[in-house]
């Protein structure tokens, strides 16, 4: 081997391992962020779900008042109530996908 190659060679494996370390290093950042995001995300949910919980009930309360404000208010309680519900269940299958897509590449 001629000292020309084993130069080449060396800065080639060098630039590579920085590659490899930047890359990395960026990954675990990512990772860590994406861990707080689920977090959080986690700790909405338990909130949204003591929330429904209230804005269910209101909404299957009859309203006593014929005002056009209480029924628009109480409309917009269901509506509320309904997006919770999809957001909510949005979010459940998107976990039960991934689940799912780990489960199938553990058993390949």
């Amino acid at each position: 081997m001629t000292t020309a190659f084993m130069f080449v060679f060396l800065f080639a494996w060098l630039i590579t391992t920085i590659g490899l370390v930047i890359s990395i290093s960026k990954n675990v950042k990512l990772i860590e962020k994406l861990d707080r995001v689920a977090e959080q995300v986690e700790k909405s949910l338990d909130v949204i779900d003591t929330k429904y919980a209230k804005i269910a009930y209101i909404a299957s309360t009859p309203v006593l008042s014929n005002e056009p404000q209480i029924k628009s208010l109480m409309s917009n309680v269901r509506d509320t109530k309904n997006a919770i519900i999809d957001i909510v269940n949005a979010l459940v299958d998107s976990v039960n996908d991934e689940e799912t897509k780990t489960e199938s590449d553990v058993d390949e």
